[in-house]
Formats: structure tokens, C-alpha cells, sequence
């Protein structure tokens, strides 16, 4: 009795986004089994007052952006590669139906007959989120595993196979920013301004549990620390998307004792 109780997580984030730092926050799971519900579990924030489109951000488009790679990943606009999550209903509560990572489909429900392999594609659902906002009745055209475009009516090819999910939301693809994805069990120790590509785990069974949960980009980072992290693509065959994208350093103690090794 007496002691401060911790503040509510939820709060602190709402802190954060009061004091103007929404655009850099990122959140991860804390634990692989999360990655099926990640967006499910980080709806806890909304008893802070977060809405879920903010909520979504600090999945997608905020950690695209810290790590410099938002025109590649994080957003649904055309030029991006066509990484998007299909989810049932229309208040991004629902499952996920379907998953598309560089334009084709890694994951999907058995009830979703989603097209893998065609080179051109149109995908209709009820909204569709964008950076410009929510489109209400809106398609997502891919073309050679980028988004070709967005909107009530866009332009396809005469080949393009049509798939519609009039009771869905098309949101883009989630990063996991904190896990284990990737390393096959064993995280790499790769000194400061090493590469990381070469341990990659394509053959990761944590992969495909991460595709469950629309996480199409991931990170992984070295046991050192410092030490570099990579970024890389949830597709068939998890591709790097970019080496290092950042490094991962940890900081104790007195911070102004600690800015000369902080600086090196």
C-alpha cells in the first residue's frame, strides 16, 4: 500500500502521441505466438483513446517510415510493393481472410479463393486504407507485385483476374518490429557494420504463423549490441528488403556518463 501504481501502457502511448511523437511509435508483439493477433492485441491501446486507425499506423506506415523504407512498404499507394492484408468485417476487428506479400498470396483462409499467381489483379472491398484516408467501395489493382492503383474505378489489364470481398477491409501489410521471426531459433551475432542476410532462416516455420497474422515485413537483428538489424519480405521465399535497415543499441545507467560511447 502506498506504492505508485505503473502507468497503464496505454497511456504512456497516448502521452507520446499528446506530445507530438505518434509518427515514432512502433509497435511489435512480445512473443511469436502473438504475431496471429497482432492487430487484435494491440487494440488494448484504444482504452487510451487511440483510435484503431492510429493504432494501424504504429503497425504499417510508422515503422516504414523510422526505418527509411516508406516508399517501398507500410502504406497501400501506387508504386509500393502490393503488401496488404484482407480482413473480414469492417471495423478492423475481424480475421484475417487473406495475405499478399509482393502481389501474391502467402496466406489464406480456406473461405478465401484468392488468386496467387496471376501477374495482374484487382481486389474489391468494402474500404481500403490509405495514407490519404479511408476509400469507402474502393478496388486495389496490382500489377507485377506492385499496387497499380486505388480507388471506386481504376484501370486493369484485359488478363486481370477480379476477386471481391464486399464484407472486408483491405488494410496494408503489418511489420513485426520485435520477435523472433526469421532466425529459426537461433539469433545471429553479427558485429556492428556486418550484414545479417546470410542468416536468414528462410525455411523459419514462425514465417507462416506471421503470415496468419498480416505481418509482411519483419526485422531481424543481431544478439550483439550494438549490432546491425535487417529488414525483410514475408514472401515465399522471405526475401532482404534492405541490410542493415537500422541498428539496435541499449543505453544504461546515467545518460550524460553515457553519450561519448552513445556518440562512437
Amino acid at each position: 500500500e502506498g506504492s505508485k501504481k505503473p502507468t497503464p501502457v496505454w497511456t504512456r502511448v497516448k502521452q507520446l502521441i499528446d506530445a507530438g511523437a505518434g509518427e515514432r511509435i512502433a509497435l511489435h508483439a512480445s512473443t511469436d505466438s502473438e504475431l496471429q493477433q497482432l492487430l487484435f492485441t494491440s487494440s488494448i491501446l484504444g482504452r487510451g483513446g487511440i483510435s484503431k486507425t492510429q493504432i494501424l499506423s504504429m503497425l504499417t506506415a510508422n515503422p516504414a517510415r523510422i526505418l527509411g523504407v516508406e516508399k517501398q512498404v507500410g502504406s497501400l499507394q501506387p508504386g509500393c510493393f502490393a503488401d496488404f492484408v484482407v480482413m473480414s468485417g469492417t471495423n478492423l476487428n475481424g480475421r484475417v481472410l487473406a495475405t499478399y506479400s509482393g502481389g501474391r498470396s502467402v496466406y489464406k483462409r480456406e473461405e478465401a479463393d484468392s488468386p496467387k499467381t496471376a501477374p495482374s489483379y484487382t481486389i474489391h472491398a468494402a474500404s481500403v486504407y490509405t495514407p490519404n484516408g479511408i476509400v469507402e467501395n474502393a478496388s486495389v489493382g496490382v500489377a507485377d507485385g506492385k499496387i497499380s492503383g486505388i480507388g471506386s474505378e481504376i484501370s486493369r489489364r484485359p488478363d486481370a483476374v477480379i476477386k471481391d470481398y464486399s464484407d472486408a477491409v483491405i488494410v496494408p501489410g503489418m511489420f513485426d518490429c520485435g520477435v523472433s521471426v526469421g532466425t529459426g531459433g537461433t539469433a545471429p551475432s553479427v558485429t556492428l557494420g556486418g550484414k545479417i542476410e546470410t542468416y536468414l532462416a528462410r525455411d523459419d516455420r514462425q514465417v507462416a504463423l506471421a503470415r496468419q497474422g498480416g505481418v509482411t515485413t519483419a526485422l531481424l537483428s543481431s544478439s550483439r549490441v550494438p549490432g546491425p538489424v535487417m529488414a525483410f519480405k514475408l514472401t515465399d521465399q522471405p526475401r532482404v528488403l534492405k541490410d542493415p535497415v537500422a541498428v539496435r543499441f541499449t543505453i544504461r545507467g546515467n545518460l550524460t556518463a553515457a553519450e561519448e560511447s552513445f556518440r562512437k
